[in-house]
């Protein structure tokens, strides 16, 4: 047993003094989360745009047109990066989807999703899918791991915001 303890040390040691080779960065990181929202389509739809001047996740809007929209947006705590400046252009398909692309960054290389929204039943809820492709650029070992799991928490956490609009606009439009 003392031997394995030994070996396996030895093992440890020895590997911690390799070099740390860049992690495959050839495709983006893809990511889908859906919520089931309380909600019409309609008021899941205007809780989207909505939350392009959400001060929790610091976006504001900064240009619109009729289907489309520009959105600057600072995120903090990103693991490795810190603070990411971006930038989002958003095309508009009412009631159904919205698509977004990343115009600028000062960090990330490159991303962009969609936002759907279905509904089975007329008079059922609706579930908003949020679909991420996102490519940061950095190249360390277990780089597209570590995008994936931050990623996918920032994305539930965005679902369930916009769960929290719609659902409560919803209730305001009820009154």
């Amino acid at each position: 047993m003392r031997k394995q303890i030994i070996l396996a040390a030895a093992l440890l040691t020895s590997t911690a003094a390799l070099p740390v080779l860049p992690a495959s960065a050839d495709s983006p990181v893809v990511m889908v989360e859906a919520i089931q929202i309380n909600a019409k389509p309609k008021d899941v739809f205007n809780a989207i745009l909505k939350y392009r001047n959400s001060p929790i996740d610091h976006r504001r809007l900064i240009q619109s047109s009729p289907g489309k929209a520009v959105v600057d947006e600072r995120v903090s705590n990103v693991p490795v990066i810190g603070t990411v400046h971006n930038v989002w252009e958003e095309s508009e398909h009412p009631f159904n989807r919205i698509d977004y692309h990343m115009i600028s960054s000062d960090k990330f290389k490159s991303s962009s999703g969609s936002y759907v929204i279905t509904q089975t039943d007329p008079n059922g809820p609706s579930v908003l899918t949020l679909q991420s492709e996102l490519d940061t650029g950095i190249h360390i070992p277990m780089a597209k791991q570590l995008t994936q799991t931050n990623s996918r928490k920032d994305m539930r956490e965005r679902l369930a915001y916009i769960k929290k609009l719609a659902e409560s606009n919803k209730k305001v439009a009820e009154k």
